[in-house]
């Protein structure tokens, strides 16, 4: 008999661990769902830096940039 409970207690602590997993697992899709549907602000892209030109230091023997094209 004493391993009935001992089975009773052990589903139980599986089925509350899995309960809350579940629940945190619940609570995560619903975050994310609304997250979805909330308005967002102007998306202002930003712009890159334009490039230097550069010198002629920062080219090697075939006339590339260095760090570019290797």
């Amino acid at each position: 008999m004493e391993w009935i409970q001992e089975m009773l207690v052990f589903w139980f602590i599986v089925g509350l661990v899995s309960g809350v997993v579940m629940g945190i697992l619940v609570v995560a899709l619903c975050a994310m769902a609304s997250d979805r549907h909330r308005p967002r602000p102007n998306h202002v892209p930003i712009t890159g830096v334009p490039e230097s030109p550069g010198s002629a230091q920062d080219d090697d023997e075939d006339g590339n940039r260095k760090g570019f094209y290797h």
